[in-house]
């Protein structure tokens, strides 16, 4: 594990010790409420888990399997810092996309901009989420949380640019 991620540790460590006898521990594969099941993806955290939930087109919530929206699909093979195992992430990621761009499976992530549901879709070797781009902010005379629809990355009113969803990415 990375060694910024030490305190986290202990925290959840701690935190989930409180609620134990509370806690049902998943695997992947199973599933564990009708229609939803545990999709092993390991390489965020050693152990992380997706989950897809049955019906309609189906949707997968990648929990920190994808990270972000641009980075994650146009350079699955880059290294997010906060990843654990950097190899087994990096594999995950485009196994997953192949996966859901192959099967035109929705996925949620949820650190994606709002409202984060979207297709992966095949973008030569790498991919592209399909998906609308919003984000909420406030103007004079606006109401206090109106989505406003953004152009994949290239508003300026975006709350991050291209240059900066990089930052803690590696190549």
């Amino acid at each position: 594990m990375p060694a910024q991620l030490g305190g986290m540790i202990k925290g959840a460590q701690t935190n989930l010790a409180a609620v134990k006898d509370r806690v049902t521990m998943v695997k992947g594969g199973a599933e564990f409420l009708p229609g939803i099941t545990a999709v092993d993806t390991p390489g965020h955290t050693p152990g992380h888990l997706s989950f897809l939930i049955a019906g309609g087109e189906g949707l997968l919530l990648t929990g920190d399997a994808t990270t972000q929206q641009i980075i994650s699909f146009e350079h699955p093979e880059w290294k997010f810092a906060y990843d654990a195992v950097h190899e087994q992430a990096v594999q995950t990621r485009k196994t997953l996309l192949d996966r859901l761009a192959t099967d035109k499976t929705k996925l949620l992530g949820y650190h994606f901009i709002y409202p984060g549901v979207g297709m992966a879709e095949k973008n030569g070797t790498a991919y592209r989420f399909g998906g609308e781009l919003t984000a909420c902010h406030r103007s004079p005379g606006e109401a206090r949380h109106r989505p406003r629809l953004l152009a994949f990355g290239l508003s300026s009113r975006q709350p991050y640019s291209r240059q900066e969803a990089r930052a803690g990415f590696a190549s």
